[in-house]
């Protein structure tokens, strides 16, 4: 496993030590800091933020502006109108201020767009609207900074307009009250307060202290914004989540109790997975009054009705959202060619705008591309982008802003709408900037951690420690260690069909977690390790654990016995490889072929410094595998090697040694070692063979043990009738287990000829398969006719070719 360690300091012995002594803190952790760039005093306010970290708000260049002018607005007894966003953001903001002036005693309402009716941001005719009721004051929050003409209508009707947001700054509306840490010249310390995050400071400038009661308000906010949790971030962050396990206010109270979670055990976890996901289902589904409802709730009586439907909201938001991202998904792997795309764009009739953006964040993340998810209705697409951690999607957006209607956002999140017609020249045109602008590199999942750990260093203690680097989140990640070479102890599998997995790890008392996996573990091996480690507690006994997100065998210790692993997947396969052998063989001049291992290595070269995407190579027999293991080192650098399987939705050069049903349809060159089986789903302009002088040979040996004359078969035919009758309804999970019963009626039986048996009996409608929960196998009397086999026929034809030589054939 190529693994990069996130390091911006190498730490030294004698700093690690003078960080546990005055940290009180392990060496690992003390590490952690050093390499993370914490000075000794950085790391000491990093473990204990508190109100200190929040920064004077009057360091806003508009804070006095700002402030004067809302104390006239009391004086005068102004009607105010809060416009909010619909998002947690917006939404925990316009509480901020609704909470703050009502205790002032303001004339204050919130109004919220309605995200399908009006989309994101201001627009004219609610600004109308809302003077023609009474408005005397405008107070926006996370959204505004580029509402220049609903703010010049405002002015026109006699009406100021105070913007608190965070979003990137534009043309500039024609208001002095601009509260913004990214707008031009200001010197604000922190560029990374989200929207609650100015509110909350507006609110301290002229509450003072009385603000914190609104404190867990902004850190949620904070946390469910995706905004660096560094420097102020953080002291926000800790200290909502303080309030929120001591002094929870009663909006969150009533939402962790329909969502059954304990608020005095809250960690980051909690509040960007449990509550900010229900909170914001109240503007993607239908309106975000639900959710400003239950955020400015006095009691828990108030609460509860809109708490419960917010959670039945979340459920339906889960279900259209697994709806869209399952459609999504099927679009790219059918429309869009990874190895050429930087970018995806993708368009959907009847896609729910409000869950557009989480669909969008899902499908970068699984094709490691900026993307776009559009709402198409009629001509009128409504999109939501998310990014990848080294693509500014801001930037690349923003090339093409002149086409679009509406656009917006910042470095990772971002909302547009534009005309349909104009999608696929935009689509073209970011695409083009993004591949000028970025490495292939950038659009490569990478394995990347922190720390590297001995096993041993994984302990209670160790983990407990990680605890204090809470909140987790963007800035300050939940830390990834990178655990090399450790052998596998004990093998359990949990969940309802065994798709998890614990183990233990030899030299560590802490448990280890694999979720959704299917790849066989073999105790005894070496593997490389990557995940996070934490405090599991369970019945009051805790324990520490890691929980694995990717693991890989020791490339550098496999050899013959990894080919030996894959034997039942190539015998699996192998009756298909020889009727594409045959289709080869039959017509070897359609094919670009490759005769030897030096020139098959020397191509693959060139074609991964070229490009890191867009070429495969496979194998699919014992002898075409190690061949390829042996030209595997020297191509380490442009492929990653898989012992099996391929990279699913993915157009990264690779080699599979055993690709189990790969789909190429990413790939434009393709390189089949053996794998004839695949000649006929592969363009041929896509495809090389490689075709050594051996490799026939070696095939008709492989074939000899398999292939079965009529009268050796008629035995297997006997064995696979009493299986059968023995089987009676009761049916097998999958063919390996009737061909391990056959078999067994049997002695001396070969797998292989059973197989190769089961297969001609098949094409000769002398053996039933019915698929249901289980397969259903039924035999049928008659006479074996072999010769009316293709299989059969095709292994006879092979094993009479020539004697093993390429001669006469290529």
């Amino acid at each position: 496993m190529k693994v990069s360690l996130l390091e911006m300091q190498t730490p030294k012995e004698n700093q690690i030590a003078e960080y546990q002594e005055q940290l009180h803190i392990s060496p690992a952790v003390a590490r952690l800091f050093i390499s993370r760039g914490f000075s000794l005093s950085e790391a000491w306010e990093f473990l204990h933020p508190g109100p200190e970290g929040l920064c004077d708000p009057f360091l806003f260049q508009n804070m006095g502006r700002v402030t004067k002018r809302i104390r006239l607005a009391l004086e005068r007894g102004e009607k105010i109108t809060v416009y909010a966003d619909y998002d947690c953001d917006g939404t925990c903001g316009a509480a901020i201020l609704y909470l703050f002036l009502k205790e002032m005693g303001a004339q204050v309402r919130v109004y919220q767009p309605d995200r399908f009716l009006e989309g994101y941001g201001t627009n004219g005719a609610a600004v109308q609207r809302l003077i023609d009721e009474g408005t005397q004051l405008l107070i926006t929050v996370d959204c505004g900074i580029r509402s220049v003409e609903d703010v010049a209508l405002a002015k026109m009707l006699g009406v100021d307009t105070i913007i608190l947001d965070h979003h990137e700054c534009g043309e500039l509306p024609d208001t002095p009250y601009i509260l913004n840490p990214k707008l031009p010249g200001e010197e604000y310390p922190n560029r990374e307060l989200c929207g609650a995050g100015v509110a909350f400071q507006l609110a301290f400038a002229m509450l003072g202290k009385k603000a914190y009661a609104l404190i867990d308000l902004a850190g949620v906010a904070t946390i469910g914004d995706i905004v660096s949790l560094r420097g102020e971030n953080r002291a926000l962050a800790a200290l909502g989540i303080r309030k929120l396990r001591k002094q929870p206010a009663a909006g969150f109270q009533a939402l962790a109790q329909a969502a059954s979670l304990d608020l005095k055990k809250i960690a980051s976890y909690g509040v960007s997975f449990i509550l900010v996901p229900r909170i914001n289902a109240a503007g993607r589904m239908e309106h975000a009054r639900a959710a400003l409802s239950l955020l400015t709730a006095k009691t828990m009586e108030e609460a509860r009705e809109s708490a419960l439907h917010l959670d039945a909201l979340n459920r339906t938001r889960q279900e259209r959202q697994k709806k869209i991202i399952g459609e999504a998904v099927e679009m790219v792997r059918r429309d869009v060619n990874l190895s050429q795309r930087r970018t995806i764009m993708l368009a959907g009739e009847g896609w729910d705008k409000g869950v557009v953006g989480l669909a969008a964040s899902a499908i970068a993340e699984r094709f490691c591309r900026p993307t776009v998810i559009f709402s198409r209705d009629g001509d009128m697409l409504t999109g939501s982008a998310r990014s990848i951690p080294p693509v500014n999607l801001y930037e690349i957006l923003a090339s093409q802003e002149r086409e679009y209607i509406k656009f917006g956002g910042h470095s990772q999140a971002a909302g547009l709408s534009i005309q349909a017609e104009k999608l696929p020249k935009v689509w073209e045109a970011v695409d083009a900037f993004c591949r000028e602008k970025y490495a292939e590199s950038d659009f490569i999942p990478q394995a990347v951690c922190d720390l590297e750990l001995r096993p041993e260093e994984i302990d209670l203690d160790f983990a407990a420690q990680l605890e204090l680097l809470e909140p987790f989140g963007m800035g300050n990640e939940s830390p990834i260690f990178y655990l090399p070479e450790v052998q596998i102890g004990s093998v359990s599998s949990l969940g309802k069909t065994g798709e998890h997995q614990k183990f233990s790890v030899d030299g560590s008392g802490a448990e280890f977690l694999r979720f959704r996996s299917t790849e066989h573990l073999q105790p005894g091996l070496a593997y490389d390790l990557l995940g996070s480690v934490s405090v599991n507690e369970f019945r009051g006994r805790k324990k520490a654990q890691m929980i694995v997100r990717r693991m890989e065998e020791r490339e550098d210790h496999w050899g013959k016995e990894v080919v030996a692993e894959n034997q039942r997947l190539y015998m699996r396969d192998f009756l298909r490889e020889i009727s594409g052998l045959r289709l080869f063989l039959q017509n070897p001049g359609d094919y670009r072929v490759i005769k030897d291992q030096e020139s098959l290595a020397a191509e693959l070269r060139e074609r991964g410094k070229q490009s890191l995407f867009g070429t495969a190579v496979l194998a699919d027999t014992a002898w075409a595998a190690q061949e390829i293991l042996e030209i595997a080192p020297e191509l380490a650098e442009l492929f990653q090697v898989k012992r099996r399987d391929a990279l699913a939705d993915s157009a990264i050069n690779f080699i599979s040694l055993c690709p189990n049903g790969a789909d190429l349809h990413n790939y434009n060159h393709v390189y089949l070692a053996g794998c004839f089986s695949y000649l006929e789903k592969i363009p041929r302009e896509a495809c090389t063979v490689y075709f050594p002088e051996g490799m026939l040979a070696a095939y008709q040996r492989e074939i000899h043990e398999y292939f079965a004359g009529e009268e050796e078969m008629e035995a297997y035919r006997e064995a696979v009738e009493r299986a059968c009758r023995k089987l009676g309804r009761r049916g097998v999970d999958k063919m390996s287990d009737f061909l391990r019963l056959a078999c067994g009626e049997m002695p001396d039986a070969s797998e292989k000829k059973m197989w190769f048996c089961l297969h001609v009996f098949s094409q000769q409608a002398l053996l039933e398969l019915k698929k249901s929960d289980k397969i259903h196998i039924n035999y049928q009397k008659g006479a074996i006719r072999a010769e009316n086999s293709r299989i059969f026929a095709a292994a006879r034809e092979i094993m009479e070719k020539g004697g093993g030589s390429h001669d006469g054939i290529l």
